[in-house]
């Protein structure tokens, strides 16, 4: 957010605020063109204050949610996308099967991963067009070999540097065999990552 105010030579709005605030209301008033109106004088109070950032930059939005099933919802999704403009979204139990078609969402791209059995689980990671990225399956080739879970993996190129996004399901410990852990040790390498999803991590407590 930048502000411009124009003023004469060794002009200083900070000096004017201070002036026109603390000075006696029979001061004479100044000229027209530094008469300040009630948003700009809030503005440059802010400015002033030292403590505000003027240029935070780009945003971006990243939504994770367990659908719990993704047929009969895209309606729905895709209005929540448009509406929240969000620019990464991670979903978790799509529920659905190599048979069935991937949903399509106007604007972003679909990665897809489902569960190898019919029933359950299942990703869809979904990334607005213009973000550049790319799947990244490598740091996580040891995580796929799970047959419990599922996970997808993308990097997204920013202006701060790479950041790496992992959209993970792990079903809750009932449905997976006596004692099955799922290890991310894996991922401890990994700069800047953001793991995202449904890990079932319930505290037995």
């Amino acid at each position: 957010m930048w502000f411009t105010f124009s003023g004469g030579a060794g002009y200083s709005p900070k000096r004017y605020l201070k002036r026109t605030i603390c000075s006696p209301p029979t001061r004479r008033l100044p000229p027209a063109r530094h008469l300040l109106n009630v948003g700009t004088y809030h503005r440059l109070l802010l400015l002033t204050s030292g403590d505000v950032e003027q240029n935070p930059g780009p945003k971006l939005t990243i939504q994770c949610l367990n659908i719990d099933g993704i047929r009969g919802k895209t309606a729905d999704l895709d209005s929540f996308l448009e509406e929240n403009r969000i620019d990464v979204c991670l979903l978790q139990e799509t529920k659905l099967s190599e048979r069935i078609p991937t949903p399509l969402f106007a604007g972003y791209d679909a990665l897809r991963c489902d569960r190898k059995s019919d029933h359950g689980g299942g990703l869809l990671t979904l990334i607005k067009r213009g973000i550049k990225y790319f799947e990244n399956p490598l740091p996580y080739a040891s995580l796929r070999k799970d047959s419990n879970s599922e996970i997808i993996g993308i990097s997204l190129m920013t202006s701060y540097g790479r950041l790496e996004i992992a959209n993970v399901y792990v079903p809750p410990p009932g449905s997976c065999k006596k004692g099955y852990r799922f290890d991310l040790s894996s991922l401890d390498k990994l700069d800047n990552l953001l793991l995202c999803g449904d890990l079932n991590a319930k505290h037995p407590a």
